[in-house]
């Protein structure tokens, strides 16, 4: 007679039957160590956290990379005080020497929005003032690389589909006749912000 082996698969035992016929003639449960590691948010499986350590450096390395990739054409292009070579020590390995954030003097100013370096440059409070003042005014070479950079900096994304706690709200208080306004609409709505870049300006010293 035809012997059939059902097995049951769980996370931490394995049970398993042989049946002939319609006669289970042995069954039994092997039990084993689940590899689950105690957090103080429960029970987490040892891969996850190595793929979501993973994935933050992932996003780090991705950062980096593009903002190096903006620098190299603003550097080509004269926006940026820096120079190829300033630029080369934090973007390429070379054996035996440290990969270094640029730190000349010019330069450090440009990341603060200091522009005194210049002729008739003016020191910014933030690069939200500098994305501001682009709206009317003309911006200096300098000025306008350092106002795409913070835009590379802060660069996000959402997916357009995804719905959070956050959204639901909003879509009830819409299909209730309330104000269902996202963060971004009521930022934009408030004093007539013509951009988020002036509405973040407006409140940045809150």
């Amino acid at each position: 007679m035809a012997k059939k082996l059902g097995i049951d698969l769980g996370s931490a035992s394995l049970g398993w039957f042989i049946r002939e016929e319609e006669q289970i003639i042995n069954n039994g449960v092997i039990t084993f160590s689940t590899g689950m590691i105690l957090g103080t948010g429960g029970y987490s499986s040892p891969t996850k956290d190595r793929r979501e350590a993973r994935s933050k450096r992932r996003l780090i390395q991705a950062r980096k990379y593009r903002k190096i990739e903006l620098l190299k054409i603003l550097v080509e292009y004269e926006y940026v005080p820096l120079s190829k070579e300033e630029l080369e020590v934090w973007s390429k390995y070379k054996k035996g020497l440290p990969r270094k954030f640029p730190e000349t003097n010019n330069f450090l100013k440009w990341i603060a929005c200091d522009f005194t370096y210049l002729k008739n440059g003016i020191k910014h409070k933030n690069p939200y003032e500098i994305r501001v003042n682009s709206i009317d005014n003309k911006l200096s070479k300098h000025e306008f690389g350092r106002a795409l950079y913070h835009l590379v900096q802060r660069r996000g994304y959402k997916d357009i589909g995804e719905r959070d706690n956050e959204t639901e709200t909003q879509i009830k208080r819409r299909e209730d006749g309330e104000n269902g306004d996202s963060g971004f609409q009521t930022a934009m709505h408030k004093e007539s912000n013509r951009t988020i870049a002036e509405a973040l300006n407006n409140d940045f010293e809150k």
